[in-house]
C-alpha cells in the first residue's frame, strides 16, 4: 500500500492538525488507514483514540520501532501516514526514508521559509538515494487563498526541485481542542475542504497507482 509522510523543520506549521485530518478523511472514504505517531509524548495519536477511536493509531520512539511497525502495516495492506516530529532529526530522517509521499508542511512566513531548507535537504538527500523516492510536495499551511506573497515564496522554492501542492490550506479556527479535527459541520468549507482538495490532487492518484502495482504517479 502506501506509505504518506508529513514532516517540517519546526513546529506550529500545523503539520499534525493535516496528518490528523487526512486519517480521517481516508478512514472516512472506507481506506485501511493507520497514523503513527513519532512525535514526543504521542499527541496526535492520543487525540485521535480520544476522539476518533475507530481509527487505527501506533505511537513510535526510535527508527527502528518506526521501520517496522510500517512495514508491518504496509504488509497487511493498510495506508499508512508518519507524523514525524517538527524538527529535523533521525525520526523526519527514517520517515522520509519509509514514505512514497512526501508532504512537508509550511506556512508562508520569512522564518519557515529560512528554516525548511534542513527538511528539504533531508528529502533530496533520500531521493538521490531512493531513484526519486519519495515524491515529495510543499503544502501551505494556514495560508489564505489570496495570499500574495505565497507566488512570491513559490518562486523561491522552484530551483528546489521540490513542487508546491495546488491546494492552500487555509487558517482554521479553532474554539475546542477536538476542533482540530474536521467532521461533520466542519467538513463543509474553509480548512476541511481544503485538505480534502489536498488528498484528491496528492494522494488519490498514487493510491490508484500503488493498488495497481507502482507509486510512479
Amino acid at each position: 500500500m502506501l506509505t504518506i509522510a508529513l514532516g517540517s523543520s519546526k513546529g506550529g506549521v500545523g503539520k499534525s492538525t493535516l496528518a490528523t485530518n487526512i486519517a480521517v478523511e481516508l478512514h472516512d472514504a472506507g481506506i485501511p488507514v493507520t497514523l503513527v505517531d513519532a512525535e514526543e509524548g504521542s499527541p496526535t495519536a492520543s487525540l485521535l483514540e480520544e476522539h476518533v477511536p475507530d481509527i487505527d493509531t501506533r505511537a513510535v520512539s526510535s527508527q527502528a520501532e518506526t521501520a517496522r511497525i510500517v512495514d508491518e502495516l504496509r504488509a497487511a495492506g493498510r495506508v499508512v501516514i508518519i507524523d514525524s516530529p517538527g524538527k529535523t532529526g533521525r525520526q523526519l530522517t527514517a520517515a522520509c526514508m519509509l514514505a512514497d509521499v512526501f508532504l512537508l508542511a509550511m506556512k508562508v512566513c520569512e522564518r519557515d521559509l529560512l528554516q525548511s531548507g534542513a527538511a528539504l535537504a533531508v528529502i533530496r538527500s533520500c531521493q538521490l538515494q531512493h531513484e526519486g523516492r519519495p515524491q515529495a510536495f510543499i503544502v501551505y499551511n494556514e495560508t489564505a487563498r489570496d495570499d500574495a506573497e505565497a507566488s512570491s515564496f513559490t518562486r523561491q522554492l522552484k530551483p528546489l526541485g521540490i513542487p508546491v501542492a495546488a491546494a492552500r490550506i487555509r487558517p482554521q479556527r479553532t474554539v475546542r481542542r477536538n476542533t482540530t479535527i474536521m467532521r461533520g459541520p466542519l467538513r463543509t468549507s474553509g480548512a476541511a475542504s481544503d485538505i480534502r482538495s489536498l488528498v484528491e490532487e496528492v494522494i488519490v492518484p498514487r493510491l490508484v497507482a500503488a493498488t495497481q502495482g507502482g507509486v510512479n504517479g
